[in-house]
């Protein structure tokens, strides 16, 4: 007998797994052998003793394990996080097993655990932005404009003493190259947020933005956003052709934000913000951090009457983070799908590569890059970069190395 050499796959999405199923020439239950070689940990925080115990006589009855304190008689607390170690198979068996308790927490989990597991492997809903549909069929490619006189990265296109006409020219000029280069939509700024920035009011953010903004919507095919916190300058941005609202407070800032966007029905850009707001005194687990108080500014919004498919998330990369923070949210951007929405990150030039790499300010593209690539595979459907040709073909090239792991042989088959 010939000596066999046992390869461990690398196979993580369903569409990957499906293509190793058909390669073996799996029959026609392939979905049921998809649903069992997809494998989760799926984590609940602070659960009661008596449901991780209920839990892990559940899950194990399915043949799945459920991971808690080593003894949960004696963790001093009446709860313990818990990780529930499973295929999506058995999980399917779980959320069945706990629609049957007559307990309302136990179906709630039930529909909670469902959520999160489709949410995760699925692409979140299409995104319409004025004419212009966003499917996440691909990674879109977001090009930065900054109307101001003083910018991180070295790109401000507002120059001392420079009149209306010279500026909107300049900025125009800037807007065509980005969408030549690539740029699937446009993020117009009037503010600075680099560290110790010096704050602008409403009128001069207003002075700065909206002659632009309407010669944008006259030259400029792509959709462009408008990167403010101030409700006043996002509502005239609205109303001179802005398709978004992107707000670095995640509004949680000016409280009549929420209202106006609300009122448009336009669509927000919800950020994670340390650094306008507190930071948490002790932050063991950042993913799980973020991920709560994203979902909370989530609610905010929909309470406030804006559609949750008009709801877009952005970690906040660089805000308050550190730099092995940011790393990590990078590493872990996928745990963020679970909120069933669109992910926009903008690592590009940050503070973070500098610190990682030891570069100077101007030598930040190939960590820019590396950061974007991670980004992709973990799951980003939006890239706001400054430098739109390269990092176009960056997303590009990584989309085309990952999609032929999830190649399949079959062309009709999908997931």
């Amino acid at each position: 007998m010939q000596e066999l050499f046992p390869r461990v796959l690398q196979v993580s999405t369903p569409a990957a797994i499906r293509a190793e199923l058909e390669r073996v020439g799996a029959d026609s239950s392939i979905q049921d052998k998809i649903a069992r070689a997809e494998f989760y940990l799926v984590k609940l925080e602070r659960v009661s003793l008596s449901l991780a115990r209920f839990l892990y006589q559940e899950l194990a009855m399915e043949g799945g394990q459920v991971v808690t304190a080593l003894q949960l008689e004696h963790v001093g607390t009446d709860e313990t996080d818990v990780l529930l170690c499973a295929t999506r198979y058995q999980f399917n068996h779980l959320i069945v097993r706990l629609r049957m308790q007559p307990s309302p927490e136990l179906q709630t989990l039930a529909d909670t655990i469902e959520r999160a597991l489709v949410h995760f492997v699925s692409p979140p809903p299409a995104l319409e932005l004025g004419t212009t549909r966003f499917d996440w069929t691909r990674t879109y490619v977001m090009g930065i404009l900054n109307v101001t006189p003083d910018s991180f990265s070295g790109d401000a296109l507002l120059q001392p003493n420079a009149d209306e006409r010279t500026t909107v020219a300049r900025v125009l000029k800037r807007a065509h190259e980005l969408v030549a280069h690539g740029a699937d939509l446009l993020d117009l700024g009037g503010e600075s947020t680099r560290p110790n920035a010096v704050p602008v009011d409403a009128e001069t953010e207003l002075q700065r933005v909206i002659p632009v903004l309407r010669a944008l919507k006259n030259e400029i095919s792509v959709p462009f956003s408008i990167d403010t916190s101030k409700s006043r300058v996002a509502e005239a941005a609205l109303n001179a052709g802005a398709a978004l609202v992107n707000d670095v407070t995640g509004l949680r800032g000016d409280p009549e934000m929420k209202r106006v966007v609300a009122a448009h029905h336009a669509p927000i850009v919800i950020m994670h913000n340390w650094k306008k707001y507190e930071r948490p005194a002790n932050v063991n687990d950042v993913l799980s951090v973020i991920l709560r108080e994203l979902w909370a500014q989530t609610e905010t919004a929909l309470d406030a009457g804006i559609s949750p498919s008009k709801i877009l998330v952005d970690p906040g990369i660089g805000f308050g983070k550190t730099a092995s923070e940011n790393l990590e949210i990078l590493n872990r951007l996928g745990e963020l799908r679970v909120l069933g929405l669109p992910i926009l990150i903008g690592p590009s030039r940050k503070g973070f590569i500098s610190k990682t790499l030891g570069v100077a300010v101007d030598e930040r593209e190939e960590g820019t890059a590396a950061a974007i690539s991670i980004g992709i595979l973990r799951g980003a459907n939006i890239l706001r970069v400054h430098d739109v040709k390269a990092m176009t073909r960056v997303a590009r090239m990584t989309e085309a190395i990952h999609a032929q792991s999830s190649k399949s042989l079959n062309p009709s088959s999908g997931l």
